[in-house]
């Protein structure tokens, strides 16, 4: 039901984190460091994306090995969002979990999203439209469907995260979700998908049938 990111954490006798910490930090004992990130963290995502001080803490590296870890973050957030507006591509499900995951995927509180797209399903832009606290967010459908129509987009795509990893939605999440679908359709604009984001997984409402189309 929920999709898994793909992080492979180990390769060879070496996690790839561990070969990119090596190559910044030669003295780093690779064995020591891979112990530490099993025993630590579940994903490649989830060690660039924990603070500092906790990856210092927890793996025993310098500052600046956690700073040569974050310039990868930064690369990674980078490299996600300039695919998402290669107006090249026309845009696809992979693509856009890509950019969720490297924005969202480990945010404390919950954060709502909106990619707008044009008729081709090219990304016009993408926003943050709420933050909210760990456990809700408010979202102002009024206010998605007038920033839609000034953008002339001809598809949404909702996005939101759930910190605390459980990415089934609640009763509210469904509410407002076909709330903002009726209100887009007012105006002839289809909202294409709801995405819920958690750390290493995901749910998408077109994918589960909630959303059956986009209009």
């Amino acid at each position: 039901m929920f999709k898994k990111l793909n992080d492979h954490m180990h390769e060879g006798n070496d996690s790839l984190l561990v070969r990119i910490l090596k190559k910044h930090n030669p003295k780093i004992c690779g064995p020591t460091i891979n112990e530490k990130i099993i025993d630590n963290f579940s994903s490649f995502s989830s060690v660039i994306n924990a603070s500092s001080c906790i990856i210092k803490r927890k793996l025993g590296v310098t500052d600046s090995d956690v700073l040569h870890l974050k310039d990868l973050l930064s690369l990674h957030k980078i490299l996600s969002t300039e695919r998402l507006y290669d107006h090249n591509i026309i845009i696809n499900k992979n693509d856009v979990l890509a950019y969720c995951y490297a924005h969202m995927s480990f945010k404390l509180v919950e954060h709502v999203r909106l990619i707008y797209l044009t008729n081709g399903m090219r990304c016009i832009t993408d926003e943050v439209h709420q933050k909210g606290t760990v456990g809700e967010v408010y979202m102002y459908p009024r206010e998605i469907v007038k920033r839609a129509i000034e953008l002339s987009a001809s598809y949404v795509i909702l996005i939101h995260n759930h910190p605390s990893g459980n990415v089934e939605p609640s009763l509210e999440d469904l509410n407002m979700t076909f709330k903002l679908k009726e209100m887009l359709i007012l105006f002839d604009i289809g909202l294409y998908d709801h995405l819920i984001i958690g750390a290493n997984n995901s749910y998408s409402f077109r994918d589960e049938g909630v959303l059956v189309d986009g209009t």
